[in-house]
């Protein structure tokens, strides 16, 4: 179950293990909730979509919202008890909280039991001043017992919920869809920065502009360019923080072929205030990037090695941005070095690896 098949890294992961798992002999079906949003992560002809017929009547639309509103909606519930009755699967398999009363009420009036595990894709702690929605804390720290396994993305938050008394919790980093690069091509003179505009705070893509506004003058060959959607209003304040630099920081929108962005761009940089993983950073390696990440708590350490893989420094220090982009710009050598030992150093994360894990896990639920 996931909430979309289009823009979202985690909507994204779900059409990836559901091509992993079918390419594996599954016969696997993703339900998804809005029929609005155009799919735009490809799945695999084996892969069955089932879509919300809820969404399809506006009266029905507006009363399954109110009641989503109190607590949880009937609608839903008798939605999920028919698909779960047609198909009777082996195993449920959750993306980010989707419709989770709804699902635990529909598993209990179906009949026999089916065992669900719960993907959560962002991290369980939060930086002062960025505290965790209570409806996320609540997803987290209650409602998570009630799965068969909940799976996370690092070895960091599996010891805060193994802290928290847990025991049903294990590590399932996203998976990487597309092929590492065999080669390092040619790279343009860029710098580039990927995610959603609306998100700009936390993707700390004010702390990587105010960086670049410092040193672009050092180096007019070289320009910045943040890519990702968002509203007017958000894309405006960044332009506004961006203007001291003029043409060399480009703004351009989402695109299913961001692949073709990691390829031609030189250095790539993960800014974020706070990250549960990074998928854009194992995308960005794949093809050859160097990059830079700001380390939350351990987790892109779990990826990046300092100095060997990529470069690590701490988060919310627009400074070290500045200085590590123009080490990298002004230090060929270690450029090159870093674009050529990152492709390899992510094969680990590869579709087909990761839906192996994911069968493990699935065969280990089942079992017990």
């Amino acid at each position: 179950m996931v909430h979309a098949l289009g823009i979202g890294g985690a909507e994204r992961v779900a059409s990836s293990w559901a091509n992993g798992l079918s390419r594996r002999g599954h016969e696997v079906f993703i339900r998804t909730d809005i029929c609005s949003v155009k799919q735009s992560y490809p799945t695999d002809k084996g892969v069955k979509i089932i879509q919300n017929r809820i969404y399809r009547n506006k009266v029905v639309d507006f009363i399954h919202k109110v009641c989503k509103k109190i607590f949880f909606s009937p609608f839903t519930v008798n939605e999920l008890s028919g698909i779960l009755k047609d198909i009777r699967p082996d195993v449920i398999i959750n993306v980010l909280y989707d419709n989770k009363l709804e699902l635990l009420i529909a598993n209990r009036l179906t009949g026999p039991h089916t065992p669900v595990i719960m993907t959560d894709h962002n991290a369980y702690e939060r930086p002062e001043g960025h505290e965790m929605p209570l409806r996320q804390k609540r997803c987290k720290f209650r409602y998570n017992k009630y799965f068969e396994r909940v799976t996370v993305l690092t070895n960091r938050d599996k010891e805060i919920m193994d802290s928290k008394g847990f025991r049903n919790v294990e590590v399932l980093h996203n998976p990487l869809f597309l092929k590492t690069a065999d080669t390092v091509a040619e790279k343009d003179n860029v710098i580039l920065a990927v995610g959603r505009i609306d998100a700009w705070n936390y993707k700390g893509f004010d702390l990587l502009i105010n960086a670049w506004n410092k040193i672009f003058m050092k180096y007019p060959d070289w320009k910045l360019k943040i890519v990702g959607n968002g509203s007017d209003k958000n894309l405006c304040y960044l332009k506004q923080l961006a203007l001291p630099a003029g043409d060399a920081i480009e703004f351009s929108p989402f695109t299913t072929k961001i692949e073709n962005e990691y390829k031609v761009a030189s250095i790539f940089v993960l800014s974020s205030r706070y990250e549960g993983w990074g998928l854009v950073l194992v995308e960005a390696m794949s093809q050859g990037c160097a990059v830079i990440a700001c380390d939350y708590l351990g987790r892109q350490k779990e990826v990046v090695e300092n100095g060997v893989n990529g470069m690590i420094i701490p988060v919310e220090d627009s400074n070290a941005i500045a200085e590590s982009i123009s080490n990298l710009i002004e230090n060929d050598e270690l450029r090159t070095r870093l674009q050529m030992a990152a492709p390899s150093s992510v094969e680990r994360f590869s579709e087909s690896d990761i839906a192996e894990k994911l069968e493990s896990i699935i065969k280990d639920v089942i079992r017990s």
